[in-house]
């Protein structure tokens, strides 16, 4: 009987371990990171969708877009650019310097201004990273996510 109890309680704090691992991150193919091997001591920003297709937009409409993410990395993550052509603003000013625990997440917003669009693109925004400490063989760390639209005139 002792042997069946104990066989039971190593089967449960097994299966208990199995679950509680921390599951691996899948990198992105547009982020700096995607490849490197150890990334240990870089923050990791994932996002759940990096492309929208904004359809058909009349010329001179404004269009919002949504990019939540979060820090799925070992250290904080702390935005320190974000760059996109002219005619996308984003919420850089609300976003910079702010630091996100492993763990935590925001939203980087952009709003689309299609005055000056004469045809549809793919636009991609750029996020650099703040690298305060060193991690991941000296590697800048950039994420990109993109949105895509047609134009009527």
């Amino acid at each position: 009987m002792q042997k069946y109890l104990l066989l039971i309680f190593t089967s449960t704090i097994l299966s208990i371990g199995c679950f509680t691992q921390k599951k691996a991150v899948e990198i992105h193919e547009y982020s700096s990171l995607h490849g490197v091997k150890e990334l240990k001591g870089a923050p990791i920003m994932h996002f759940d969708q990096r492309e929208f297709d904004l359809g058909t937009v009349k010329k001179g409409e404004k269009r919002s877009l949504s990019y939540p993410f979060k820090n799925m990395g070992d250290t904080d993550l702390s935005i320190s650019i974000i760059t996109a052509c002219e005619c996308t603003t984003t919420n850089l000013d609300d976003l910079r310097g702010r630091v996100y625990k492993p763990g935590e997440g925001g939203v980087l917003k952009a709003t689309f201004d299609s005055s000056e669009k004469d045809y549809g693109e793919l636009i991609d925004i750029e996020i650099i990273l703040d690298q305060s400490e060193p991690n991941t063989d000296d590697i800048p760390i950039f994420e990109k996510v993109y949105y895509k639209f047609e134009i009527e005139k």
